[in-house]
């Protein structure tokens, strides 16, 4: 209804190819603006827009089946595709389930480039639950987001895996009595199976022996290692070291900090893609978008924090992924200071 800006639009393709595209689906009827910015000066660029007759979504797969019906006229034959979805999904794709997920049951996920499928399930424990999401190709890209009595967004969840592995988990740590609502959002086409279950254990086993122990459905990471399964391996940046990587999963950096004095660290990506989020807490919690001491977010080139320290001690840092990023391998340069007084 209105043409799109740098922080208002449907969709968007920040990435830096030569040919770029977009699939909407599940649209409704009205007026749709195509919105393209130059970040360089005179780039000529040719533009076309398809259209196909087909159902949105595909019905989300095994969601539902598309009938199409056929009227002719004076003016020719119209062809109308309709999802008709089974009894347990509702939505223009079947996209949305509208009875609680069972524990231990698997159910399928279809979506397309740019859309969603929900699916809610129901609390009532005191143990951990776990979301799992498994890609049936992995080359696919499909995130995982839960959020409490409300369908989860990109900015918006509790809970969320944005890695690039393929099969994702959360876990949702003594949730009491409540009604969760679990979002697969594809940043490709993706197939995936959808389970939750309830134990006592730990996530992934705490990624072995050597990595952490589990101690009441909790895993305790042993030095150099974190993350929710102390999968992640832990760096150590000293004050004023400057170090190279490339962001191809979730990174964590520690760093020693004095109380009372602004610790400050800066990244950069060389290559501009705006991918990557900068987190920062005080000890060894690692941060997350909704439990942190500093962040940056921006889609920017150049990403900067700073954290006063409350006592002396470790700080931890969290390089991740940006949620809209398009590119799975992002060069960076981070380093960080504390100005003594």
């Amino acid at each position: 209804e209105a043409p799109p800006t740098l922080t208002d639009f449907l969709v968007r393709d920040t990435s830096l190819s030569t040919t770029t595209s977009m699939r909407l689906s599940s649209l409704e009827a009205g007026m749709y603006f195509v919105g393209v910015y130059g970040y360089r000066a005179e780039v000529p660029f040719q533009l076309q827009v398809n259209t196909s007759r087909s159902c949105p979504n595909e019905c989300s797969g095994e969601h539902g089946v598309c009938r199409v019906r056929t009227t002719c006229g004076g003016s020719g034959c119209f062809s109308d595709p309709r999802c008709e979805c089974a009894p347990e999904y509702a939505g223009i794709a079947c996209d949305t389930m509208v009875v609680p997920m069972q524990y231990d049951v698997a159910y399928p996920v279809a979506v397309d480039k740019y859309t969603w499928n929900y699916f809610p399930f129901s609390t009532n424990t005191g143990s951990n639950v776990f979301v799992k999401l498994t890609q049936d190709s992995p080359d696919a890209d499909c995130d995982l987001f839960v959020r409490l009595n409300d369908p989860p967004t990109l900015y918006l969840w509790d809970e969320h895996n944005s890695g690039f592995d393929q099969t994702s988990t959360v876990v949702l740590e003594s949730p009491g009595r409540g009604t969760w609502h679990v979002g697969v959002y594809g940043f490709t086409d993706c197939t995936a199976s959808l389970s939750v279950t309830i134990g006592t254990g730990c996530l992934n086993d705490c990624s072995g022996g050597d990595h952490g122990v589990c101690q009441e459905g909790v895993c305790r990471c042993n030095a150099g290692w974190g993350g929710e399964d102390c999968s992640l391996v832990v760096r150590t940046l000293a004050v004023g070291q400057s170090e190279q990587a490339t962001l191809t999963s979730e990174l964590l950096y520690v760093v020693e900090a004095v109380k009372d004095m602004p610790l400050h660290v800066v990244l950069r990506e060389p290559a501009s893609t705006m991918a990557v989020n900068l987190f920062a807490a005080e000890g060894n919690t690692v941060p997350s978008p909704d439990n942190n001491d500093a962040a940056d977010t921006h889609r920017a080139e150049l990403h900067s924090l700073t954290l006063v320290p409350e006592r002396d001690g470790p700080v931890t840092i969290l390089v991740t992924f940006d949620p809209e990023a398009t590119s799975h391998q992002v060069p960076f340069h981070i380093v960080h200071w504390q100005a003594l007084l």
